[in-house]
Protein backbone atom coordinates (compact mmCIF):
# COMPACT_ATOMS: atom_id res chain seq x y z
CA UNK A 1 0.00 0.00 0.00
CA UNK A 2 0.75 3.70 -0.03
CA UNK A 3 0.11 4.96 3.27
CA UNK A 4 4.19 5.12 3.66
CA UNK A 5 4.44 7.34 0.82
CA UNK A 6 4.06 11.34 0.79
CA UNK A 7 5.62 14.39 -0.09
CA UNK A 8 6.13 12.83 -3.83
CA UNK A 9 7.42 15.45 -6.04
CA UNK A 10 6.89 14.23 -10.35
CA UNK A 11 9.47 16.10 -12.65
CA UNK A 12 8.77 15.78 -16.43
CA UNK A 13 10.86 16.04 -19.17
CA UNK A 14 9.97 19.74 -19.52
CA UNK A 15 11.08 20.18 -15.98
CA UNK A 16 14.64 22.02 -15.61
CA UNK A 17 15.67 20.17 -12.22
CA UNK A 18 17.55 17.24 -13.11
CA UNK A 19 17.64 17.75 -16.97
CA UNK A 20 21.20 17.30 -17.89
CA UNK A 21 20.77 13.61 -16.30
CA UNK A 22 19.06 12.41 -18.80
CA UNK A 23 21.64 12.36 -21.37
CA UNK A 24 25.28 13.37 -21.97
CA UNK A 25 26.14 16.54 -22.08
CA UNK A 26 28.25 18.47 -24.55
CA UNK A 27 31.37 18.99 -21.43
CA UNK A 28 30.90 15.12 -21.14
CA UNK A 29 30.93 13.66 -24.44
CA UNK A 30 33.97 15.90 -24.82
CA UNK A 31 35.37 14.21 -21.98
CA UNK A 32 34.71 10.64 -23.50
CA UNK A 33 36.65 11.78 -26.47
CA UNK A 34 39.90 12.80 -24.73
CA UNK A 35 39.48 9.73 -22.51
CA UNK A 36 39.31 7.60 -25.79
CA UNK A 37 42.49 9.75 -26.93
CA UNK A 38 40.23 10.39 -30.36
CA UNK A 39 41.08 14.13 -31.14
CA UNK A 40 42.28 12.69 -34.36
CA UNK A 41 41.25 12.10 -37.60
CA UNK A 42 39.27 9.13 -36.14
CA UNK A 43 36.54 11.06 -34.63
CA UNK A 44 35.35 14.56 -35.00
CA UNK A 45 32.89 16.77 -32.48
CA UNK A 46 30.78 18.27 -35.03
CA UNK A 47 30.17 14.62 -36.72
CA UNK A 48 28.82 12.98 -32.81
CA UNK A 49 26.80 16.29 -33.02
CA UNK A 50 25.37 15.96 -36.34
CA UNK A 51 24.14 12.64 -35.30
CA UNK A 52 23.51 12.54 -31.68
CA UNK A 53 23.10 15.84 -30.18
CA UNK A 54 19.63 17.87 -30.09
CA UNK A 55 18.05 15.66 -27.34
CA UNK A 56 16.25 18.26 -25.43
CA UNK A 57 14.69 17.72 -21.96
CA UNK A 58 13.82 20.89 -19.35
CA UNK A 59 16.18 23.28 -20.30
CA UNK A 60 19.54 21.22 -21.43
CA UNK A 61 20.58 20.58 -24.97
CA UNK A 62 21.78 16.81 -24.40
CA UNK A 63 23.52 13.71 -26.73
CA UNK A 64 21.63 10.62 -27.03
CA UNK A 65 22.44 8.36 -24.47
CA UNK A 66 21.63 5.04 -25.96
CA UNK A 67 23.66 6.43 -28.78
CA UNK A 68 26.91 8.00 -27.73
CA UNK A 69 27.51 4.06 -25.50
CA UNK A 70 27.11 2.49 -28.28
CA UNK A 71 28.91 4.96 -30.73
CA UNK A 72 32.08 4.29 -28.24
CA UNK A 73 31.27 0.56 -27.78
CA UNK A 74 31.38 -0.20 -31.58
CA UNK A 75 34.77 1.16 -32.42
CA UNK A 76 33.53 4.71 -32.74
CA UNK A 77 31.19 3.73 -35.75
CA UNK A 78 28.65 6.74 -36.98
CA UNK A 79 25.28 4.83 -37.03
CA UNK A 80 21.27 5.09 -36.06
CA UNK A 81 21.85 2.83 -32.64
CA UNK A 82 18.95 4.52 -31.63
CA UNK A 83 16.23 3.50 -34.56
CA UNK A 84 17.88 -0.29 -33.69
CA UNK A 85 16.48 -0.38 -30.53
CA UNK A 86 13.02 -0.89 -30.51
CA UNK A 87 10.48 -1.88 -33.26
CA UNK A 88 7.00 -0.94 -33.41
CA UNK A 89 5.65 -4.94 -32.93
CA UNK A 90 3.68 -5.22 -29.40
Amino acid sequence: NFLCINNIKFYTVGSSKYSNYFGFTKEEVIKLISHFNLYSNIVELEKIENWYYGYSIGDSCLFNPYSIIHFFNENFRLSNYWFNANSNEF
